[in-house]
C-alpha cells in the first residue's frame, strides 16, 4: 500500500507504480481528488486504474461531478472499512472479468461471435457483473494500436516486447503492467495470441500450414504446437476439415 499527502503526490506515485486501485479523498491541497481522478483517467499510462472517491458531499450533483471525471466508485462519509474493502474487491473482480473478455476477444476464431462487454462467452456466463467496468476510449485506442502494430509487423523476427515498447513509446514496466491489467496476459502472450488468430484466419482462407506459420512469425513446428494449445486442433487437421467435402 502506498500513501500520499495530496493529489499531486498521489498522481506521481500512480505513474511510477501503477497500482491496482486508487482510493482518494476529494478534499486535498494542491490537487484535489476530482483533479487527481481526471489526471489518472486522461493519462495513457494510468487510464486503466480504477479510482474510488471518498467524500462527505452526497448530493446528486456532487456524485455526477465525480463520475464525470471517470471515477469508478463514489463512497460518502461516514463509511465502514468493511464497505470500502467490499467495494475494492468488487471493482477488482470486475476488472478481472473484463480482462477475461478482452482475452477471449483477442483469441476468438474468425467464425466465432466476438466477445463484448454485453455478451460474455459461454464460460463466463456465471459472471453477470462482467459489464460493471467498461474500457475507456483511451484504453480501447491503446489496445487497438498495440494490435495494429503487431499485425503490421507480424512476420518481422524483430517483433518482440522491446520493439513494442519503442513503438508504443512506453517503458517496459508501464507497458507490461498496463497490458497485464487490461488483458490478464503478458505482452508476449498478447503478441502470440494476435499472431495465432491471424494464422487461423489465413488457414481458413486456404493458405497451407508452412506459409501461414512463416507469414505470422512462427517456426512451423512451434506454430503447430501453439495452434493446438490455443484452439484444440493441429493446423493440418483444421485444414483437412475445411477442405472436407460436405455430405
Amino acid at each position: 500500500m502506498l500513501t500520499a499527502a495530496d493529489g499531486k503526490e498521489g498522481f506521481e506515485l500512480a505513474k511510477k507504480y501503477l497500482p491496482d486501485v486508487i482510493v482518494t479523498d476529494i478534499m486535498m491541497p494542491i490537487m484535489d481528488g476530482l483533479e487527481l481522478c481526471k489526471a489518472v483517467k486522461s493519462n495513457i499510462a494510468t487510464s486503466h486504474i480504477p479510482v474510488i472517491l471518498l467524500t462527505a458531499k452526497d448530493s446528486l450533483q456532487d456524485k455526477e461531478e465525480g463520475y464525470e471525471t471517470g471515477a469508478d466508485s463514489y463512497i460518502t462519509k461516514p463509511f465502514s472499512a468493511k464497505l470500502l474493502s467490499s467495494r475494492i474487491k468488487n471493482i477488482l473482480g470486475a476488472r478481472r472479468r473484463l480482462a477475461s473478455l478482452i482475452s477471449s476477444k483477442i483469441k476468438a476464431k474468425p467464425e466465432s461471435k466476438p466477445a463484448t462487454e454485453t455478451a460474455a462467452p459461454e464460460k463466463e456466463m456465471e459472471h453477470p457483473a462482467a459489464t460493471e467496468i467498461k474500457l475507456s476510449k483511451i484504453d480501447e485506442a491503446f489496445l487497438e494500436k498495440f494490435k495494429s502494430i503487431v499485425e503490421e509487423r507480424i512476420a518481422d523476427p524483430k517483433l518482440d516486447m522491446a520493439f513494442m515498447q519503442e513503438s508504443m513509446n512506453m517503458s517496459h514496466s508501464t507497458l507490461y503492467r498496463k497490458l497485464k491489467s487490461l488483458t490478464g496476459m503478458s505482452g508476449n502472450e498478447v503478441i502470440r495470441k494476435i499472431s495465432l488468430k491471424k494464422g487461423y484466419e489465413m488457414l481458413s482462407d486456404g493458405y497451407n500450414v508452412s506459409e501461414t506459420a512463416y507469414a505470422c512469425g512462427f517456426d512451423p513446428s512451434y506454430f503447430r504446437n501453439c495452434v493446438k494449445a490455443e484452439y484444440g486442433v493441429f493446423p493440418s487437421e483444421f485444414v483437412k476439415s475445411r477442405n472436407k467435402p460436405e455430405q
